[in-house]
This record gives C-alpha cells, sequence and structure tokens, in this order.
C-alpha cells in the first residue's frame, strides 16, 4: 500500500529543472532504488531536494526507517555535505579536519581590491602560497563570494606544488563533493599525499573516509591505525586541540571495537609499509613493516580454502566446535630482487608464483590448521612460512627428453627434466615421496615441456631447504631454492 502510495505520488509530481536531474526523476529513482532495498542510492538522490519536495522527505523517512531495521543509520555527513554546498559553512568542521581561515584586516576598499588583484594574478603562476590563500579566502567567503569550486581550483595548485594542507583538504572536498566531482579514490589519493607530508588532520580525514566506507572500500585495519597516528600527534602539539582530540580518541575506540582476530594479530607484529615514513621507532614499538607483505584482506576474515589451498584435513565436522587463530607468522625477509626464470616469459603458472602476493597473503593470513598448499617457482629464491602437518607441493617449468626407460614405454621421472630436487633438512623436519607430478602446458606440447612438482610434508618445527637444482651447468640453466620455516601447530 506504501509504495502504491509513493508511485502515485511520484507520478502527479511538478518537473521542475536541474542542472543534473528534475525533482520529478530524482523522486523516480529513489522510488526505484528504494524498492530495489539500495537505501544508500536512494538517500544520495532524494536528500538535494528534501526541503523543497515533500514526497521526498516522506520517502527519506522510510529509507532511515530500513536502515535503522538493518541496523545501519544514515549518513549524517552527506547531510551535513548538503547543508555546506548551501552556504552553511559552520557546518564544514563537522566533515573533517581542514585548516580554517578568518577575516583580518580590511577585505574591501581599494587597498583590499589590490590585495586581491595580487593574489589572482600570482597564483596564475603557480605561486604556492598565493594559491593556497586563495582557496582558503573562497571556502570561507572572505574578500570573494563563498565558492568551493574557485576554492578547490586554487587549493589544487597549491597540493599539485607540495602543500601538503590544500592537499588535506582536497581530499575532503572528493570524499564529499564540496566544489568537485564525489570520488573515493581522488579523495584517498590527496589524503595520502599530505598525509605522507607529515599533515596530522589528513591522518584523521583518511582514517574517518576509511571507516565510513562501505563495501570493499571499509578498511577498519588502516582505520584503526590511523586514527591512533592522528591522536599520537594531535596530542603531541603544544596548543592543544581538544575538540580535534576527541573526535580522534572516539574513531580510534570505534575502529577498535571493530577488529577482529586476524587484524589484531597483524597490528602485534606489523604495520603498513607504505607508512614508514611517519612511523617513529617508539611507535613501531619492536613490530615491522615489510615491504613485500601485503595488509591483510579488507573484511578482517582469514583465508580459508582457495584454488590452491585447502585443510589437510577435510572432514567439515573436524574443527566444528573449534575456535580456529589466525597463523601471522614473524616476517621471513628474503631477497624481492631475486631473478626470475626467462623461460617463464608469456607462460601462465599452473598455481600462483611463490612470491606473489596473493601466495603471500595467503601464508600469513589463513587459519592455523594444516592445509595443503600448491605453488609454483619462479624465482631464484624465496623464504616461506609452514606449520607442522602441513602438505606443500612446489612446481617448475621444466623442458622435457626422453630417457631409456620412456623410450621402451616406462613412465617419465625427473631425469626426464632439466632437475633434480635436493631436500636440506634436520632429521624430522620434513620429508617427501620420490613420486614426481607432470602438469602439461597443452595437449601440442606435453612431450617437450611440463610443469613438474614434487610434495613435501611439514613434520617438525625447524628449517627446511629445499632446492630444484639444473641437471646440466648450461648457461641457460636456472635453479629454484626455497627456505621455509617451520612453526609448531598451535592448540585448538
Amino acid at each position: 500500500m506504501t509504495r502504491l502510495f509513493l508511485f502515485l505520488l511520484c507520478c502527479i509530481l511538478p518537473v521542475s529543472a536541474s542542472a543534473e536531474l528534475s525533482d520529478s526523476d530524482r523522486i523516480r529513482q529513489g522510488l526505484a532504488a528504494f524498492n530495489a532495498k539500495d537505501y544508500d542510492k536512494a538517500e544520495e538522490l532524494l536528500l538535494p531536494i528534501e526541503k523543497t519536495q515533500p514526497s521526498a522527505a516522506y520517502l527519506l523517512k522510510w529509507v532511515a526507517a530500513m536502515q535503522k531495521k538493518q541496523g545501519r543509520q544514515t549518513n549524517d555527513k552527506k547531510k551535513i555535505a548538503r547543508l555546506v554546498l548551501e552556504g552553511d559553512n559552520a557546518k564544514l568542521d563537522r566533515l573533517g579536519m581542514i585548516i580554517r581561515a578568518s577575516a583580518k584586516g580590511r577585505t574591501t576598499g581599494l587597498a583590499a581590491g589590490m590585495e586581491k588583484n595580487r593574489l589572482l594574478s600570482s597564483a596564475k603562476t603557480k605561486n604556492t602560497a598565493s594559491a593556497y590563500r586563495l582557496g582558503l579566502f573562497y571556502q570561507e567567503g572572505i574578500g570573494f563570494p563563498r565558492d568551493f569550486g574557485s576554492s578547490a581550483k586554487f587549493f589544487k595548485i597549491a597540493a599539485d606544488n607540495g602543500n601538503a594542507a590544500a592537499a588535506n583538504t582536497l581530499g575532503l572536498y572528493h570524499r564529499f563533493g564540496l566544489g568537485v566531482e564525489r570520488n573515493f579514490e581522488k579523495a584517498r589519493e590527496y589524503y595520502e599525499k599530505a598525509l605522507l607530508k607529515k599533515d596530522m588532520y589528513a591522518l584523521y580525514n583518511l582514517a574517518d573516509m576509511l571507516n565510513d566506507a562501505s563495501g570493499e572500500r571499509r578498511d577498519v585495519l588502516q582505520a584503526h591505525i590511523l586514527s591512533d597516528m592522528a591522536l599520537q600527534k594531535l596530542k603531541a602539539q603544544k596548543k592543544k586541540e581538544k575538540k580535534k582530540i576527541f573526535a580522534a580518541e572516539y574513531l580510534k575506540k570505534e575502529t577498535e571495537k571493530a577488529l577482529t582476530p586476524l587484524q589484531k594479530a597483524y597490528l602485534k607484529k606489523f604495520l603498513p609499509f607504505w607508512l614508514s615514513p611517519l612511523i617513529s621507532e617508539k611507535y613501531l614499538n619492536g613490530r615491522m613493516y615489510p615491504k613485500k607483505l601485503p595488509l591483510p584482506p579488507r573484511n578482517g576474515q582469514m583465508i580459508e580454502k582457495t584454488a590452491f589451498m585447502s585443510r589437510v584435513n577435510a572432514d567439515p565436522e573436524a574443527y566444528k566446535f573449534k575456535t580456529l587463530p589466525p597463523l601471522m607468522p614473524n616476517w621471513i625477509p628474503f631477497d624481492s630482487k631475486s631473478p626470475a626464470d626467462p623461460a617463464l616469459k608469456g607462460k601462465t603458472p599452473p598455481f600462483p608464483y611463490a612470491d606473489s602476493d596473493e601466495m603471500i597473503s595467503a601464508l600469513y593470513y589463513r587459519q592455523a590448521v594444516p592445509q595443503r598448499i600448491k605453488m609454483t617457482l619462479g624465482t631464484r629464491e624465496i623464504a616461506l612460512p609452514l606449520i607442522v602437518g602441513d602438505i606443500v607441493t612446489l612446481y617448475a617449468y621444466s623442458p622435457l627428453h626422453e630417457t631409456e626407460t620412456t623410450l621402451k614405454g616406462g613412465k617419465k621421472n625427473f631425469k626426464n627434466t632439466g632437475y633434480q630436487v635436493l631436500l636440506n633438512t634436520p632429521v624430522g623436519t620434513m620429508d617427501t615421496d620420490s613420486v614426481p607430478l607432470f602438469l602439461p602446458l597443452s595437449d601440442e606440447t606435453k612431450e617437450t615441456e611440463s610443469w613438474v612438482g614434487q610434495a613435501f610434508q611439514a613434520l617438525a618445527p625447524g628449517k627446511a631447504v629445499v632446492r630444484f637444482t639444473p641437471r646440466n651447468e648450461t648457461p641457460d640453466a636456472f635453479g629454484h631454492t626455497v627456505v621455509f620455516i617451520i612453526s609448531p601447530a598451535p592448540e585448538l
């Protein structure tokens, strides 16, 4: 009945002109989004006409009710952003942390006019200070009509020339669509540019955006780190900004509540490498920020079954009543510039390369239960973690040749490949069977080339070294060495 009423209401609504959509189009599309349960889209379409169209205000009440029913609240910051665009500049501070300006001295008269002309002329020559100052004047409506579009134009000149405060403000503008297109990625780009130039406000702003984002864009882990760093820097100032400190404290607590066991385990040992220019030894506190270690999955969940990894014990009842902790081993450094086998160019590996982000993420951010893992060797050297009970199969590319055995109809073995496989490990740490595995690249070349593999099982904590050593010392021979650091399996 309610939907029928809304449908009839939008059919009789008069059309009013708009730069983008007419009011009636907004209501029709908003109603369609509401019926499709896309409440964020409905809200985005209807908020700009809430005050002028009673039907939009009525539908927004239903949007808010449905969001509340789903355990979500409407995004108040979207409403505030709209008020800012309408001229309610007092709300600007609630969108995030940026530098504000106030009118000092004369802003009218001949002297003020000459000063404005000087600033405009100077800004057009890409003068950073002048451009930033003009951006502030247009933002606040000092000496000029308030105009976020003009403000953004001059902030961009300043930001492109290295002004951190301008970059931070542009991040906020792009986040909420103030004078520029609303664009999450551009907002993030400008925030990152600002915080890497030590702008403490950008730390909070990026944290707030990452925490407030929906779907795959939400990143509670980084939001928590950034809000904590922002809080530390705000507290370290001589002149305390109490409102900003309170905001950072609140955001830190909110993100901390949302952290998953995997994210908490990560934070005990690691921090993101991209933040390393900002991290002091005191803040690092014994943690690491390894360059090659990808960030954990944004959803905070442990990596379970993949196309190349599955539990050794596949019985669904095996861990039914057990809490599975994340593995999260210590970082194992390796040479990230280790050369790759040139013969692999143009070839698609059967499983991810051992040094790929996908493989490293799976090994570090998985559940601490024994897994079957399949990987392809591409570089000369790699070091990786395992736990007791893991079964790992290593594959390498090799041309094939015939031997007396295969010429007589026998099965292929490592003598048909360019490799011999050597296992160097203390007794009882790792074991292998001697049965090679062959995965042809194609039916046409299965007699001349193949992915050749060998399976190994981790039996006890310690270090194990596996080498795929070329049989013939030829100039183009390429060997692979894998160092495994085996951790004890935790008690579940």
